[in-house]
């Protein structure tokens, strides 16, 4: 599927996006991955950071709603050398994306060369959420061989790292670091410190970290104990939200237990910001937030209305 003249590449796109918000798109992944990898690597695309993403998240089993995305992810791989040159990129969503796009789709084969480049990115990348999208991707590809660094992760001056990282050792079944219960507890009640994530994570990070384990019985007894001994109902009903009214009564933290990963699916909304990124340094990142996503056009910033690109 090869990209024309910029009015058809925006037309092309504009049908795409309504796709996207359907099932629907990740039935035709295959077809669709050449198309979008051609818009991604161009610069002057202006929602690069979006498409990158959309092509992690088609071949994405986590995110994929039960589509099957194993021929999705074998025609990303062909294309694994477009999405690691946008490692060094000067937008840091399109960073993000591009580790969250690559990780989907490196083989065993390449997955100590990829390791490798993490390690190499992860020594220079000074953006909060693409750091932790360099501890998720590690976490995914190679926990075992990652896991010193996914333990010292833990010690990193943002939260958003550091919870990547705890989230990370609990879904490999690694073993349960001290320091992880300190994150889990003092981040429950904040869950939109991972917001803009390009990870599948759901609503409350308490519940995906619990969620990693089966039963009852996996969890950490230090991290039981803290979350039963939390001064938070919330913590200790195992929840980050006020409760909603509902017929059945909150029975707990474990509740959480065995329900899967919790993890975002093809319904759920990825955002991105079209706006100047906000501050660096050690304050956490402001989620990134934007109207009338996917974006109707290619040129033009999302305002909340469909654009028509004919006019």
């Amino acid at each position: 599927m090869a990209v024309g003249s910029p009015r058809q590449s925006l037309l092309a796109f504009n049908r795409l996006s309504d796709l996207s918000q359907e099932v629907a798109l990740r039935s035709v992944g295959p077809v669709a991955v050449p198309f979008l990898v051609e818009l991604a690597r161009d610069p002057d695309v202006r929602h690069r950071a979006y498409l990158v993403w959309l092509l992690g998240a088609m071949a994405d089993p986590d995110a994929a709603d039960g589509v099957p995305v194993t021929q999705t992810r074998q025609a990303l791989r062909s294309h694994l050398p477009v999405l690691l040159s946008l490692l060094p990129d000067d937008d840091p969503q399109a960073r993000e994306a591009a580790v969250y796009a690559a990780a989907q789709c490196v083989g065993d084969d390449g997955a100590g060369r990829f390791i490798a480049q993490l390690q190499g990115r992860w020594a220079v990348e000074t953006d909060p959420m693409a750091r932790s999208t360099l501890v998720y991707a590690a976490g995914r590809v190679d926990p075992v061989g990652c896991a010193d660094w996914l333990t010292s992760a833990i010690d990193d001056s943002t939260t958003a790292v550091r919870m990547a990282a705890v989230l990370s050792i609990a879904r490999a079944g690694l073993p349960w670091p001290p320091a992880g219960t300190t994150v889990v507890v003092s981040t429950s009640g904040r869950d939109g410190l991972l917001a803009g994530c390009s990870w599948a994570v759901g609503d409350s990070y308490l519940s995906d970290v619990l969620a990693s384990y089966d039963s009852p019985d996996d969890v950490p007894a230090d991290l039981l104990a803290a979350l039963f001994d939390s001064p938070s109902r919330d913590v200790r009903l195992g929840r980050s939200e006020p409760p909603v009214t509902s017929p059945e009564p909150a029975a707990g933290p474990l509740t959480a237990c065995g329900r899967g990963s919790g993890r975002r699916t093809a319904t759920t909304t990825r955002t991105f910001d079209d706006s100047s990124p906000p501050s660096r340094g050690d304050k956490d990142r402001t989620p990134r937030i934007a109207p009338d996503y996917p974006p109707d056009g290619l040129g033009t910033a999302p305002t909340g209305k469909k654009n028509n690109p004919a006019s």
